[in-house]
């Protein structure tokens, strides 16, 4: 296992460095189930610093179907999201240190204050979003695996 998040870490810190920005270019993130197959490819925006993990996907009209947003964070801990001026619904799958899903929400978008938050289960060390209802139809379950490319 420790292999696993020393790879995950590598991965995290090359994509740092090769993307001093958000939306740069699309990067390619790899979604396994628990047993390791391979359950779907999506390409991502990558969230690297605050600006960008506030603007996330807000005002966005429609998101393709293998496409998303990978928030990535440079350590573990308690996160949570909310869909203030976000047009679109959207599965929010939080991950650990290690790339092990914790846990996932469908978020609807918020239409006045308060917004709803939707929060990962432990410390989230990166957060997916993708069209609302693709986690539940990959089957997606604790302990999916993400890869980033």
């Amino acid at each position: 296992m420790q292999h696993i998040k020393l790879i995950y870490s590598l991965l995290l810190c090359l994509c740092l460095a090769a993307c001093g920005q958000a939306g740069a270019d699309l990067r390619t993130v790899h979604l396994n189930g628990v047993d390791g197959t391979q359950k779907a490819i999506f390409q991502v925006e990558l969230a690297l610093d605050a600006p960008a993990w506030q603007q996330g996907l807000m005002q966005q009209k429609s998101l393709p179907s293998d496409q998303g947003m990978l928030f990535v964070f440079p350590e573990a801990a308690p996160r949570s999201f909310w869909m203030k001026d976000t047009l679109i619904p959207l599965d929010i799958i939080f991950f650990d240190s290690n790339g092990s899903l914790l846990n996932f929400k469908t978020a609807e978008p918020c239409r006045q204050d308060p917004c709803s938050t939707y929060a990962s289960s432990a410390p989230a060390q990166s957060v997916l979003e993708i069209n609302a209802g693709l986690a539940t139809q990959l089957g997606l379950e604790a302990g999916a695996q993400l890869i980033l490319e």
